[in-house]
């Protein structure tokens, strides 16, 4: 069995998205613990094999608030997968040292987009592409070895070469998956 989390908490609103968020970070405490209310009322029926969390964007919670979710949902049973979605502005080093050493998440979903900076300001993304590339470098250096990275295409502008020079840089960075 799979499960979905939605944590719905962004900085910001993307041009692009069509999944909920807000910003109202006032709210993440009670969400948290409401979602673990949740799992425990429904939690004992069935045991996930692998977890997804994802939003809005979980790594924008305090590592406190992400380790409280990770306890209310986490199983005894070792799963195939569990991920984490974040954005490359919140990946630091202790972020990805914690998440590598101190949760059971063996994956991390990771929305660059494009590494080109004027269609990373169109779409409202708070992040370069260099610091994509260093969110990359970071992760790995923690240990993370798992990684899928998104990509947009066809956005207003962009043209072919420009695709093929997103893809050649993410390709040349090793992920081990991609999502377009």
């Amino acid at each position: 069995m799979k499960v979905y989390i939605h944590v719905p908490f962004c900085h910001s609103k993307c041009a692009y998205c069509d999944f909920y968020s807000t910003p109202r970070n006032e709210m993440m405490e009670a969400y948290t613990d409401t979602v673990g209310k949740e799992w425990t009322s429904t939690g004992g029926n069935s045991v996930p094999d692998t977890i997804y969390i994802g939003g809005g964007t979980p790594s924008s919670l305090p590592l406190p608030l992400l380790d409280r979710l990770i306890a209310h949902i986490t199983t005894t049973l070792p799963l195939r997968e569990f991920t984490i979605e974040a954005n490359p502005e919140d990946i630091t080093s202790e972020w990805a040292e914690h998440i590598a050493c101190h949760t059971a998440i063996d994956r991390v979903s990771m929305g660059i987009q494009t590494f080109d900076d004027d269609s990373l300001r169109f779409l409202g993304r708070r992040h370069t592409g260099a610091q994509a590339v260093k969110a990359i470098e970071t992760l790995r250096n923690a240990g993370i070895r798992n990684l899928s990275c998104d990509l947009i295409y066809g956005l207003p502008g962009q043209t072919l070469e420009g695709w093929k020079s997103n893809i050649d840089k993410l390709i040349s960075l090793h992920p081990e998956h991609i999502s377009a």
